[in-house]
């Protein structure tokens, strides 16, 4: 009885799909959360250097660079960016640099916080320098 129970082949199928099943769910999830992860840097450093460009060129004030980064970037992560602006000489436009700098947590980056989650504190920076053009 116990020899026919081990050469029986039913079910074989169903085990290995059971055992392979959660690393593969795994392996797809953590390909959709590094690649939105990605994608929130990459708009994250448009965003910076977008709104460092208008400041620069005379379209923006200092007090509205930080709402125009978040309007640029992914809505999950919009509340989570913190934003810092300084200028070296915000009264001569000759002699000032301008600079964005975006920060935000990784596991608030991403909508999926799975994996980011497991990982000590770690987040995304991202920085622009630009010098003031001369007003026309």
């Amino acid at each position: 009885m116990l020899g026919r129970i081990v050469a029986c082949r039913r079910g074989a199928v169903s085990v290995e799909a059971a055992l392979l099943m959660p690393a593969l769910i795994l392996l797809v999830i953590g390909a959709m959360e590094f690649g939105l992860l990605i994608f929130t840097y990459s708009a994250m450093q448009t965003a910076t250097r977008e709104a460092a460009r208008e400041l620069a060129v005379n379209f923006a004030t200092a007090g509205s660079v930080a709402g125009a980064v978040r309007a640029r970037l992914p809505q999950w992560s919009q509340a989570a960016a913190t934003v810092e602006v300084s200028q070296s000489a915000p009264g001569n436009a000759a002699a000032n640099v301008i600079t964005v700098r975006v920060d935000m947590r990784a596991d608030e980056a991403t909508p999926v916080r799975i994996f980011t989650r497991l990982a000590d504190e770690w987040g995304l920076r991202t920085e622009v320098v630009m010098k003031q053009e001369l007003p026309l």
